[in-house]
């Protein structure tokens, strides 16, 4: 524990109360159960808060100190030789540290408490402090690359650069916090997972560092807003709008109707609680009716759980699939990842708790499969599509596509895109103005991208082959 509150119980209490929040919901923090979760009297609690109202609104500023607390202690930790790369490659894994190391706390931790507001985040796109600790705390350790550089904030890069710059970094080590505990990744060995946040981190800081050398990024904004127009014409092949909780009696319903109310709150308990939630019983229970009755219509737990990542999965594909069917013959492998990436984003802030849900339920692999060319299987047909496009981005940059390049490339393209789309939707930047939002992942998406041509060999052997 990092201590806050020096000489008070406080931190202990609201640690109680986080736990407990995290466990059972707010609902459940008292100072009855607080204290004793904490072993302390409840004369003692309520002598710090009166009651459980002071408590949980205590919770989202106690949240953020405990983060910037954890961050700033790493920060500190690092040697003093340490050059200013490896200094922000440690802030990275910090974050992420701090995100895996308690499992069952990240959606209370990020999603429940954590936010960020619309006039902090206007703040800091004017280059003052937005108060929000975490942002603040991002935005000055990005600023000392352009110190480095010899660039002053404001006059040779603006502020906006900078906020976004600081956005994209915590975009993408959020998404691999996110895809670690909560996503797909949290299947690997913890050992390849740290190999798969030290290259991320990597390419993201030597690509920020060769932004701010360079006063350059790739511009994508224009073609993927027009992706984003595109999209307004998508109609679902299957409505995905079932509204469940107006359900009187599931088995007066056919049973394909009872069938889909089945999946949709399979896919409800998913992004809400965690796949293990998604079971038989839990479903039966939401619907007053037997476990038999959900079994007729799902045979067992694995069946249902299945049944939210293949619907999912599907509904994300079918975004991207309407896009990349309306590009022009010949479009460029670049073209179709920024397709992909605008209908991430659009599925994932239209349908925040699908999005959720299918990154939960995935369980594919996400390693390519050795040979050149040869077809993606065992793996989420979305995530398929991204590996796909990745390959031939670096064959058609003249770079023979080995896998352990495409996968390095493409896990940080995936983290970005991710990263973004989680906060945005569930996570610290759901309440900022949509199109903010966007704009945001635009920026996001262009330092992924050029993430894309850091560290690349030397060599280029399928160019030197051709000439």
């Amino acid at each position: 524990m990092h201590i806050l509150y020096e000489g008070s119980p406080r931190e202990v209490i609201l640690e109680s109360a986080l736990h407990i929040g995290a466990a059972e919901g707010d609902e459940a923090i008292t100072v009855e159960s607080v204290a004793k979760q904490a072993e302390l009297p409840v004369a003692e609690v309520r002598a710090e808060f009166p009651d459980r109202e002071a408590i949980v609104h205590a919770l989202p500023d106690y949240v953020t100190e405990r983060k910037v607390k954890f961050l700033e202690e790493t920060l500190d930790a690092a040697p003093g030789y340490a050059d200013l790369f490896t200094k922000l490659t440690t802030f990275t894994e910090a974050y992420y540290e701090y995100a895996e190391r308690e499992p069952e706390l990240f959606r209370y931790l990020f999603e429940k408490k954590a936010y960020v507001s619309e006039d902090e985040w206007r703040a800091l796109l004017q280059g003052n402090l937005s108060h929000n600790r975490t942002l603040d705390l991002i935005y000055e350790n990005i600023s000392l690359i352009a110190a480095e550089e010899k660039l002053k904030v404001g006059s040779d890069v603006c502020f906006q650069t900078v906020a976004r710059l600081s956005v994209a970094t915590l975009a993408t080590v959020h998404g691999m916090a996110h895809l670690s505990v909560l996503g797909v990744l949290r299947h690997q060995h913890s050992v390849v997972r740290r190999f798969n946040l030290r290259e991320v981190c990597k390419a993201l800081i030597g690509t920020l560092f060769k932004a701010a050398e360079f006063l350059e990024m790739p511009d994508v904004r224009s073609p993927m807003q027009e992706y984003r127009a595109l999209l307004a014409g998508f109609v679902p092949d299957r409505d995905i709008s079932l509204d469940i909780s107006a359900i009187e009696d599931v088995q007066e319903l056919s049973t394909e109707r009872a069938r889909m109310a089945v999946k949709e709150r399979a896919i409800q308990l998913a992004a809400r609680e965690g796949l293990q939630y998604v079971t038989i019983e839990n479903v039966a229970e939401y619907f007053g009716v037997s476990d038999v009755f959900v079994a007729s219509l799902v045979d067992n737990d694995f069946v249902l759980r299945e049944s939210v990542e293949r619907e999912t999965d599907r509904e994300l594909e079918a975004h991207s699939l309407y896009l990349l069917e309306r590009l022009p013959e010949g479009a460029s492998a670049v073209d179709k990842l920024l397709c992909v990436a605008v209908a991430y984003f659009h599925y994932a802030v239209t349908f925040p708790e699908r999005y959720s849900a299918c990154i939960a339920a995935a369980s594919g692999s996400v390693v390519p499969l050795s040979e050149d060319g040869e077809e993606q299987t065992q793996m989420g047909e979305s995530f398929a599509l991204l590996m796909q496009f990745a390959r031939e981005a670096l064959r058609e940059a003249g770079y023979a596509p080995e896998d352990r390049l495409v996968y390095i490339k493409n896990l940080t393209l995936w983290a970005g895109a991710d990263g973004m789309c989680h906060l945005a939707s569930m996570g610290e930047f759901r309440d900022i103005d949509l199109e903010q939002k966007w704009s945001l992942y635009y920026f996001v998406t262009a330092v992924v991208l050029a993430s894309f041509s850091y560290d690349l060999p030397e060599e280029q052997p399928q160019a030197s082959q051709s000439a």
